[in-house]
């Protein structure tokens, strides 16, 4: 199942992690009659979602002919599945990273800070879909607040909201359309960010439903310290209370 593009592709996903895929596929041909594998407990009071490692690897040399990058951007997007607030947007801005640099998410001066991109209290969410953006910038560091406005604002980003709340308000919900939804969502940020598709250094996608995996608790990886993503090494986790 697919969706029309209205927004053009941008950037290529250098990692997509949707464990529950075969699941899910398994719902949508039985009509609902998959058993449950992994489910929150309904006493749930909230989930947040908190990157703890971003390092850059390669990606920030000089290039021949071209200006040295002046920073980097990283930017996320959530999709919960909350009427109103079908796709939110979180981003940072950092000047002065090198190759092998760990970027300080947290305030300056604390290398064990991180950067808290979603937090939801009260309803549990059917699903998560977390995308994560690292592009390098070549020209003066935009400002990441008014980037996200002008998409918002968008009338693109509203048909998209409104195609991921048509496939979440069905008997049988239509994961995939969510999925496609939330790559053209980063296109679209990326359009107004005014990034080209070489100047990406990571571009990571992990989709979790509450059904299947419990919308994705825990550590990211779980057996290592960080995960190879494109240029950099990624590390993050989902918090249950």
């Amino acid at each position: 199942m697919s969706i029309e593009r209205i927004v053009p592709p941008l950037f290529v996903p250098d990692l997509v992690e949707t464990p529950a895929v075969e699941n899910i596929a398994a719902l949508a041909r039985m009509g609902g009659n998959v058993p449950v594998l992994k489910e929150l407990a309904g006493s749930t009071l909230g989930i947040r979602l908190q990157i703890n490692t971003i390092q850059v690897m390669d990606g920030l040399q000089n290039a021949i002919g071209r200006a040295a990058p002046s920073g980097v951007y990283v930017v996320s997007s959530v999709i919960d599945g909350s009427p109103g607030d079908a796709i939110t947007f979180q981003g940072k801005a950092y000047q002065g990273i090198r190759n092998g640099d760990v970027l300080p998410l947290g305030p300056q001066g604390d290398p064990t800070a991180v950067f808290t991109t979603y937090l939801r209290e009260g309803r549990i969410p059917r699903l998560l879909s977390f995308s994560l953006l690292v592009v390098r910038s070549n020209a003066g560091l935009r400002n990441l607040g008014l980037v996200i406005g002008k998409t918002m604002q968008d009338k693109r980003f509203a048909q998209l909201a409104d195609t991921i709340g048509d496939a979440l308000g069905a008997a049988n919900p239509a994961y995939s359309i969510v999925w496609q939804a939330a790559d053209q969502a980063v296109s679209l940020l990326g359009t107004y960010l005014e990034s080209r598709p070489d100047e990406q250094l990571a571009y990571y996608q992990a989709n979790y439903t509450n059904l299947f995996d419990d919308l994705g608790h825990g550590v990211h990886p779980p057996d290592r310290p960080t995960m190879q993503v494109g240029k950099v090494r990624l590390a993050y986790q989902v918090d249950v209370a």
